[in-house]
Order: structure tokens, then C-alpha cells, then sequence
């Protein structure tokens, strides 16, 4: 586990701010062609994220902070041609969640998933040169919220859309699970929209919202460049 050797191994003690040499600590003094980063985005839209990530493009360790709590969570994992699989964990080595996704060095696109895997949410994180720990965080304000149902392929299907003044926020909900993306707006009378992180039965599916009339949802299946008419889920 990764809390044991960064504990015994290493030494490392819970502070208020890390460094690269902090995770250049958790790998082997040999490992040769580390590449470590900083970044910061990010989680579910809302919570600015601050993370160091390393990587020796086989196996990855590093760590992140919530801004706004100030918690640290360590990861440690695989990289298999910059898609990541992640463990996370507290520093006592107590499994926190895992984090999925692509990182190609200065973006981190992906999501995070809570240990009962039943919920997910976006992480999204762009190389920095340093935090910016003086950009505090604020709650989005959304304008309006909407909630539509109906079936998809005979399974019942619920999504749940709130809209902010530059994105939509996605929560669709199938197998037991809640999945959530970010979208930005482009604030047109009619907007499409393709979340990337959502149940299997909407994988072929854009949302497609008439903001004059909210009290439905269509979706719309994708093919060669154009769009067909799918099923309609209603308030």
C-alpha cells in the first residue's frame, strides 16, 4: 500500500503543502525518466483541486489537495500509454476511491469514483507552473434546474441538469450509479449536449434542450455527422 511506503519508507508526515520531491520520494531512488507535474482544475465543476502527479510512464504515484477543505489524498497506480487506473487513499492507507482517466502530461481528463463505485464525478486538470493558492472558491449559481425521466432501450432512465451562466451540470442516473459531467454553454436557444461520463444506455446519445421549453428532454442519436430523433424524457 502506498501509505505504508510513503510512511516507513520514506518518512513522510502529514503538513499543510507538499512538493515534487514529496512525490519523487514515493518511487524507487532508481527509477529513471520521472516525469512529476503540477496541476490544478477541478472536481465535479466545484472544487478546486491541486495535485502532483508522477509518472515513469508505467506506473504513476503522486497526490492531490481540496482547496477548500485542505484534505490531501494520496494515488498510486498503472499507466498504460497515458490512461490511468488510480487507487486513492489517506495517508493511514484507508481506500478513499479510484481516478480514471487520460493524461498526456499537461492535461488530466478523467473521473473520480467513490469505493462503492455507485458515484462519479469529473475531474478535469490542466498543467500550472505553481498553485494559485489565492483564488478561492465559489459556488456556482445555477439559473435553473430540470429533472427528466422516461425510457431508453426498456431501461428506466432519470437525468437530472442544472444550468449556470457558462455550463451545464449532467447527473444521469442507470445501473445503480450516478454519473456526472461538466459542459460549457454556448448560451443558444437550442444547445446539444455530449457528456462524456454516463450510463452505457445513453452512450449513444446527445441531450438535446430547448431552453424556450424545459418540460422536456430529447435525445438524439449521433451517426455520420448527423442527428436522429431518440426517445423524449419528460419533467
Amino acid at each position: 500500500m502506498i501509505a505504508l511506503f510513503l510512511l516507513i519508507a520514506f518518512g513522510l508526515q502529514a503538513q499543510e503543502s507538499y512538493t515534487k520531491d514529496d512525490v519523487r520520494a514515493m518511487f524507487p531512488v532508481n527509477v529513471k525518466n520521472l516525469w512529476i507535474n503540477k496541476l490544478s482544475g477541478w472536481l465535479d465543476g466545484k472544487h478546486t483541486v491541486d495535485m502532483i502527479i508522477g509518472t515513469d510512464g508505467f506506473s504513476c504515484r503522486g497526490l492531490y489537495t481540496m482547496r477548500s477543505s485542505g484534505e490531501t489524498f494520496f494515488f498510486e497506480g498503472d499507466d498504460v500509454s497515458h490512461e490511468l487506473k488510480l487507487v486513492e487513499m489517506t495517508q493511514d492507507g484507508k481506500t478513499t476511491g479510484f481516478i480514471f482517466g487520460h493524461y498526456d502530461g499537461e492535461k488530466m481528463s478523467g473521473m473520480w469514483m467513490n469505493v462503492a463505485k455507485n458515484q462519479q464525478l469529473a475531474l478535469n486538470l490542466s498543467l500550472v507552473s505553481d498553485f494559485d493558492t489565492q483564488t478561492g472558491y465559489s459556488c456556482n449559481t445555477y439559473q435553473w434546474h430540470g429533472i427528466f425521466s422516461g425510457k431508453v432501450n426498456d431501461q428506466q432512465v432519470k437525468i437530472r441538469i442544472s444550468k449556470s451562466e457558462d455550463a451545464f451540470l449532467v447527473k444521469s442516473y442507470g445501473d445503480s450509479m450516478i454519473f456526472k459531467d461538466i459542459i460549457p454553454a454556448k448560451n443558444d436557444k437550442i444547445e446539444f449536449l455530449a457528456p462524456e461520463i454516463r450510463p452505457p444506455v445513453l452512450v449513444d446519445y446527445h441531450l438535446k434542450i430547448d431552453t424556450s421549453d424545459l418540460s422536456k428532454l430529447v435525445l438524439m442519436r449521433y451517426s455520420g455527422g448527423h442527428y436522429e430523433i431518440g426517445p423524449t424524457l419528460k419533467k
